[in-house]
């Protein structure tokens, strides 16, 4: 006598997303593609996507690496291992990456493509990209449940011959911010003369955002965090037109009492100096706190505010012991493909 193993498909629906839940997003995928059923449990389960566009694989390597130096951990926000936070990278052909904008465009093109298709179930989302664009931005805003979004724009040890080094030393302030921070209407922020009509939509329960090479403002960033008030876990990553001001406006916000978790790392700005360490001491319930590489502050300093007044039990310098200018980067040889 033979035994047939009955499909998957033919236990209780119930039952098979539980099961969904827990797969990495690309067995995920490749469930979805068996049927239309398992199209629609699939879609329903998906609820993490990672994904990067990368114009060489050998980009796509490094940038997975360099994905992992910005890593405070907290519990409660991250949706790892409940329907997948395995990182999924798409690889450009040499004639989609032939220069810069090529890049970026079709960088945004492919993101777009996909994260479209699951806008109704996204809880956590990471894109990494060259920059963000218009399109990108407004369907980000438009994911009405995301709880942990991370745009990732950094990727210095990546190399193109038409890409000059210095372009991942740059976050040139942008309007495209606004989209995700402005629920409707006209907003003009002073570093621009140009008014701009932003989307009626935008982000509203996020708990966790992490923003590597960002050209956003003081007041984009600040109003995103106000439309966000479950906000707990913020990550800052060479962020350069973000100055003291911002920190002032973060300690006002009804939220700077439930922020668990702050990232400002990988800063060379004049403008962030000891002025932010009183504001910081307005988190009362910080539990870790990165200040890497943020070169204008001193360990001394630092330490000494979290001795005295922050008590934050996991407390990150911003130099390493042996190298009181800060962290080297470590650099890659751009002939190597």
């Amino acid at each position: 006598m033979t035994f047939s193993s009955p499909a998957l498909t033919a236990l209780p629906a119930e039952v098979v997303l539980e099961i969904l839940l827990h797969l990495p997003t690309t067995s995920l995928l490749t469930f979805s593609q068996t049927s239309q059923t398992a199209h629609s449990l699939a879609l329903s389960a998906l609820q993490s996507l990672h994904l990067g566009v990368y114009h060489t694989r050998i980009g796509s390597v490094i940038s997975s690496i360099s994905r992992s130096t910005a890593s405070l951990t907290t519990s409660g926000t991250s949706f790892a291992g409940r329907g997948a936070s395995q990182h999924i990278p798409i690889i450009l052909s040499k004639r989609e990456a032939r220069d810069k904008n090529q890049i970026i465009s079709n960088q945004t093109e492919r993101l777009v493509e996909i994260v479209s298709r699951y806008t109704s179930t996204l809880r956590d989302l990471e894109v990494s990209a060259w920059a963000l664009e218009d399109s990108l931005a407004d369907l980000i805003a438009s994911i009405k449940n995301l709880r942990c979004l991370s745009i990732r724009l950094d990727h210095p040890h990546v190399r193109h011959p038409r890409v000059p080094k210095s372009f991942w030393d740059l976050s040139p302030p942008s309007t495209v911010w606004n989209l995700l921070s402005s629920g409707g209407g006209i907003l003009s922020p002073s570093w621009s003369g140009k008014a701009r009509r932003c989307s009626g939509q935008a982000l509203g329960r996020l708990e966790a955002i992490t923003l590597e090479r960002a050209g956003i403002t003081d007041f984009q960033l600040l109003r995103l965090l106000e439309r966000n008030p479950g906000i707990k876990e913020i990550r800052l990553q060479k962020c350069l037109t973000l100055t003291a001001g911002f920190f002032e406006g973060l300690a006002e916000l009804d939220l700077s009492r439930r922020i668990e978790v702050l990232a400002f790392t990988k800063n060379d700005s004049a403008d962030i100096d000891d002025r932010i360490l009183e504001h910081i001491g307005e988190l009362t319930s910080l539990k870790a706190l990165s200040l890497h590489a943020v070169s204008n502050l001193d360990n001394d300093t630092v330490k000494k505010w979290n001795d005295n007044v922050w008590r934050i039990p996991d407390l990150t310098l911003p130099h390493s012991p042996d190298s009181p200018t800060g962290y080297k980067d470590i650099e890659v040889d751009p002939e190597y493909k």
